[in-house]
């Protein structure tokens, strides 16, 4: 399967490492904008998007915020909406990654269905203090199976419930199948 990876970015409406979403081909800005639109899935466009696949699972990862901008507390750092290839496909795993790690106290990160209207993870993902990814946290994150389904269309939204301190950069990793 090919790699893609979408990095998007328009001078006057996204800043490099600003958040953008995926829908169908189209990559949107923060703002709603369409900022760059894919035609073939077999091109690399630079560090954005990052998809990846075998014939069991689809793991990609969203870059929500750029290498040096500081996670904040929010609702909303950024909204994944479900392209059509990932319709039917369900949430198995969530981890995230940070590029400088907090200095002190946890980052917590929830994913929210805006379509359903509530969380998917009844254990939000965890980075502890110190490192830079929640691959080893000592809290899993735990997926509610009854809302981790992917359909077309539907919208997530990215929340930090907890920013530690001097956190920046914000990667979310996502396996499905």
């Amino acid at each position: 399967m090919p790699n893609i990876t979408v990095k998007a970015r328009s001078s006057e409406n996204q800043k490099e490492g600003s958040s953008v979403s995926f829908l169908g081909g189209i990559i949107y800005s923060g703002n709603g904008k369409i900022v760059s639109t894919i035609t073939d899935m077999n091109t690399t466009f630079g560090e954005r998007f990052n998809f990846k696949s075998d014939s069991d699972t689809k793991d990609f990862s969203i870059r929500i915020l750029g290498h040096s901008q500081d996670l904040v507390v929010a609702d909303g750092l950024s909204y994944f909406h479900v392209p059509s290839f990932l319709n039917g496909y369900t949430i198995v795993n969530l981890d995230a990654s940070v590029d400088t790690a907090s200095s002190s106290g946890n980052i917590s990160l929830q994913i929210y269905s805006i379509d359903d209207s509530s969380d998917i993870l009844t254990t939000p993902i965890t980075i502890e203090a110190e490192n830079l990814d929640s691959y080893d946290s000592e809290v899993d994150s735990v997926i509610d199976t009854t809302k981790n389904s992917f359909i077309t269309g539907n919208v997530f939204r990215i929340d930090c419930n907890g920013a530690g301190t001097d956190a920046k950069g914000l990667v979310l990793h996502i396996s499905c199948r």
